[in-house]
């Protein structure tokens, strides 16, 4: 086979590579979708996962747990770190209006830069329920909900958090970006590092 040909192959599927981790922002890591996509094996996915990490291009945000054993083998979620550079690669364009995945993405970028990633993580159940965030206090963890626009009441998911057990986090908060908060309890993006936001 003609050795220009198979660099170009190789080339394309990493592009496609990283559109696809673009799209995936937000989303629960799926790396078998992206080795049968990009026709990669499992082990240079990885490879490829752990260089972009390294370099800060994307974060891998694992499930909350108080078992290690469980973090490592539950699904992890992906990030981008820059919501310019994931609507260009997902888009093509930068958005007019804010999309949900990239302002929950845009949140994931904030608390990385105020806390490091090893002190965020996210909290999903059997039966598919998800908070978004739980932030890794050393007082207290707290958990919180990424909303485009504040809801009218808290999220029902906080009180299923509530009723997970001694190894729930007591504090939570829901962070939007349109309309007006509900109550105390909700912030807008630039309050995440203030005092009230971590009680």
């Amino acid at each position: 086979m003609n050795q220009g040909l198979v660099v170009h192959v190789r080339n394309k599927c990493k592009y496609t590579y990283i559109f696809l981790l673009a799209a995936q922002s937000s989303n629960l890591l799926n790396i078998a979708e992206l080795s049968n996509t990009c026709d990669l094996s499992r082990p240079t996915v990885e490879r490829y996962l752990f260089l972009l990490e390294q370099t800060y291009v994307i974060k891998i945000v694992r499930p909350y747990s108080r078992n290690l054993r469980a973090e490592l083998t539950k699904t992890p979620k992906i990030f981008l770190c820059d919501t310019g550079l994931m609507q260009m690669l997902w888009l093509k364009r930068l958005q007019q209006e804010v999309l949900g995945p990239v302002f929950e993405t845009s949140v994931f970028a904030e608390l990385f830069k105020l806390y490091g990633t090893d002190q965020v993580a996210y909290w999903r159940t059997a039966d598919k329920r998800e908070i978004d965030f739980i932030v890794q206090h050393p007082s207290t963890p707290m958990a919180l909900e990424a909303k485009l626009t504040f809801p009218r009441a808290m999220p029902p998911v906080f009180k299923n958090l509530l009723q997970a057990g001694d190894s729930a986090p007591e504090a939570y908060r829901v962070v939007g970006l349109y309309g007006e908060p509900a109550g105390e309890r909700m912030i807008y993006p630039w309050q995440l590092g203030s005092p009230d936001a971590a009680q």
